[in-house]
């Protein structure tokens, strides 16, 4: 709590690597709260979290030299954050379970938050600015955003397979959010699926072919929310069934949505 950590680089010894200048393995119960994170050099990642279950509140990491925070095979909730001029990607996951809200992804080398090799995220309330890419899922990998906001970036999002092992890309809904000032609106391969869910808009958005073969339809889908989905007893939308084993982690995040009337708890 209340620290600043900056300069730091990471630790190579015969049997075992230490990739960031602040990592957290085989470890449960952690929470980093009102920290300060600058400027690490050598190693790719500014923070490592590996086979971990750790609480990010009122973190900034800055001018992260690759990685501003890579979670491998992890669970972890990011909240309240900024993460400001990594040279690659902001929050990078690989099999990871991750709830992120409330934070700011501002000039990122490449993407705001990478989602990858079977992971699952909910985010809501996220500002993506001046990224490459504002979000991308791939490999098996499914989130569900809601009332963000995607704006300057060269793509806003993009879904797609990588690695063969996989049998489909990345599944990424988009909900009540909104794209402003984007290059390039999002894309999919045709292993993958973006749905688009009573967003606004500047620009019309074009199925636009991204690795897809023969000039494929891309498979990104607008529509309207039904009214049946719209609220639960209590007010909140209903949890996206593909996330149903996230929900327990999501659950405070997610009561303070009500899509129709606005927001509680702000």
């Amino acid at each position: 709590d209340y620290c600043n950590i900056r300069g730091g680089s990471g630790l190579k010894l015969p049997l075992e690597e230490y990739c960031s200048m602040f990592s957290i393995h085989n470890c449960k119960d952690v929470r980093i709260e009102n920290c300060e994170f600058d400027d690490n050099s050598v190693f790719d990642d500014m923070i490592h979290a590996m086979y971990s279950e750790v609480i990010f509140d009122g973190v900034e990491l800055r001018n992260a030299l690759s990685d501003a925070l890579d979670c491998d095979i992890s669970e972890v909730t990011v909240r309240n954050s900024r993460f400001i001029g990594s040279g690659n990607d902001h929050l990078d996951l690989m099999t990871a379970s991750a709830v992120v809200h409330d934070c700011e992804f501002l000039d990122a080398g490449d993407k705001g938050i990478s989602i990858g090799e079977g992971s699952s995220m909910i985010a809501v309330r996220n500002l993506f600015d001046s990224c490459n890419r504002g979000m991308e899922a791939k490999d098996g990998s499914v989130a569900h955003v809601v009332k963000s906001e995607i704006r300057n970036c060269n793509l806003a999002i993009n879904a797609y397979r990588k690695n063969w092992r996989y049998n489909n890309g990345g599944t990424l809904t988009i909900q009540n959010s909104v794209f402003r000032d984007n290059v390039q609106m999002p894309t999919a391969d045709s292993h993958s699926r973006i749905l688009i869910v009573d967003c606004e808009s500047d620009k019309p958005i074009r199925p636009a072919a991204a690795n897809a073969p023969n000039h494929q339809a891309n498979p990104v889908e607008m529509r309207k929310s039904r009214q049946a989905e719209k609220a639960r007893a209590d007010g909140t939308p209903p949890f996206p069934q593909k996330l149903k084993h996230m929900e327990a982690m999501s659950r405070e995040v997610w009561g303070s949505l009500d899509l129709i009337g606005g927001e509680r708890g702000r």
